[in-house]
């Protein structure tokens, strides 16, 4: 049941609807207890990004990563971390920062990841490939390629978003004293 075709949602003017299915086959993806975490990406500035599939990975390999890290960046954090939760065997640890929530402190928007982007580090993200099949075997190259892109993108609005965020603080403390 869960390889049928899932229902997408489309505007008047026939474009993807911003508000997909959230029930039945649908909902299967954004359900932590019926589906599982396939790609784990890490970066932490330098030149290495790494992905982990992991359906061929198991989680011990990369259990120092959600313990012994000093803080975990997503963007929708909250998403993410109910799936990590979902499983009895990962408990991550380390400190999460979720960039959804920060730019509702920044400018009171809670945009994806994309919209995000564009407006604080004026880029536009290719997005495309999100609606791509990733419940095939083996990932192709640019959907791997998609998803280091998506965590560069993440790393680079936490840097920008912490400079806003400590800009917003100390004028806050300017203007308290």
């Amino acid at each position: 049941e869960w390889l049928q075709p899932a229902p997408i949602s489309l505007t008047k003017t026939g474009t993807v609807a911003k508000r997909q299915p959230k029930s039945g086959v649908a909902g299967y993806a954004l359900d932590p207890r019926k589906s599982q975490i396939r790609l784990l990406q890490c970066f932490a500035g330098g030149d290495l990004i790494v992905v982990f599939d992991m359906s061929a990975v198991v989680w011990p390999t990369v259990e120092p990563l959600l313990h012994h890290t000093p803080a975990l960046a997503a963007h929708n954090a909250v998403f993410d971390v109910k799936f990590l939760l979902a499983d009895p065997e990962i408990e991550p640890t380390a400190r999460v920062y979720d960039t959804m929530t920060a730019m509702r402190l920044i400018d009171g928007s809670r945009e994806g990841l994309l919209k995000a982007s564009s407006k604080l580090l004026d880029l536009d993200l290719p997005k495309g490939l999100g609606a791509s099949d990733w419940h095939r075997e083996t990932l192709t190259s640019d959907q791997i390629d998609y998803a280091a892109i998506d965590v560069l993108v993440t790393f680079r609005l936490w840097q920008e978003q912490r400079d806003q965020l400590d800009e917003i603080d100390e004028l806050a403390q300017a203007t308290a004293d």
